[in-house]
């Protein structure tokens, strides 16, 4: 059973630890970290202006949640 699952293994290995080798699934995966941070600062800052943050507070949970999931599961 552990040989079976050796394969798979090895590509989580190669997609979430080498993204420099340039596998497809780890460039978008690295993307996809980069472009979630950025909305992240982007959202705080926002957030940090009152009249922002009344009209738009789910958004900013929405973001806040999803963010705290996707690190998370990278971690």
């Amino acid at each position: 059973m552990a040989n079976e699952a050796a394969p798979l293994r090895r590509l989580v290995y190669e997609v979430l630890e080498e993204a420099a080798g340039g596998h497809p699934i780890a460039r978008a995966g690295t993307t996809g970290l980069l472009v979630l941070i950025l909305v992240n600062v982007t959202a705080v800052v926002l957030e940090s202006i009152p009249e922002w943050r009344a009209v738009h507070e789910p958004v900013f949970l929405t973001i806040e949640i999803v963010s705290v999931i996707v690190f998370t599961v990278e971690y």
